[in-house]
């Protein structure tokens, strides 16, 4: 295994591993559930960056399964990246209160 590409890989990971829990925290902080659909897909992104490598020299998976694993978790985190996209403001806020409504002085 060339050490580059081992680099390259784990750099992308950690990149990813930041931007999902930026994301997480912004969830935290707005209660907005579009943000913690972003933060689990680029963690799966991020996880399914290296997972083809480490099924197939590590664990000896065959090319085709190792690779399979890794698609269907980048698969499903551009799937939850793009329903955050999708979702309605309603879906979204879990503290939604309706807006007060002004009071007529008489």
């Amino acid at each position: 295994m060339h050490i580059g590409l081992v680099v390259a890989k784990l750099l992308v990971v950690l990149i990813g591993v930041l931007i999902a829990l930026q994301g997480y925290r912004a969830y935290l902080r707005e209660t907005n559930a579009r943000m913690l659909f972003v933060a689990v897909g680029f963690l799966l992104l991020s996880v399914g960056s290296v997972l083809e490598g480490i099924f197939y020299d590590v664990l000896h998976f065959s090319v085709f399964l190792a690779g399979m694993i890794q698609t269907l978790f980048v698969a499903l985190g551009m799937a939850l990246i793009l329903y955050s996209l999708y979702m309605t403001t309603d879906a979204t806020d879990t503290t939604a209160q309706k807006p007060d409504t002004p009071h007529e002085s008489t």
